[in-house]
């Protein structure tokens, strides 16, 4: 089970407390209890480089593997926080595919982890983050 409790409050600027809490509500909400996040990835971060490459090289894509690639459910539980990015492909497939696809499905990119500010991680537990894509 995991104990956001022996978790930092303040990483450069970011409550993994919170942070870890928040992911595992949307995560028990959209998969089941037992694909949680466990603390155990966070222990020991103090520092904002830390923490994108923990988000970077482990959580994204676990995420990834709980959800089986289904980018909008990743999206979700990190409150559409900036990590992700959609992009549109259907101006550049719909003369390709013709009725095959549907040409308004949008395709996510992991966005470079270095951009990852605190604000990007503080998302993850706050309110509504600007970017909504």
């Amino acid at each position: 089970m995991p104990r956001p409790s022996l978790l930092s409050t303040n990483c450069a600027g970011v409550n993994l407390q919170k942070l870890l809490e928040a992911m595992n509500t949307r995560i028990e909400f959209l998969r089941d209890q037992n694909h949680t996040i466990g603390h155990s990835r966070f222990l020991g971060l103090e520092s904002l480089e830390g923490l994108q490459n923990c988000f970077k090289d482990k959580n994204i894509s676990l995420l990834h593997e709980y959800f089986h690639d289904d980018y909008a459910k990743v999206h979700t539980v990190l409150n559409r926080n900036g990590m992700l990015a959609s992009k549109e492909m259907g101006s550049a497939l719909s003369g390709l595919l013709g009725d095959f696809i549907d040409t308004d499905k949008k395709v996510y990119q992991t966005t470079k982890a270095r951009d990852w500010k605190a604000e990007i991680f503080q998302a993850i537990y706050g309110g509504v983050h600007q970017n909504q894509e």
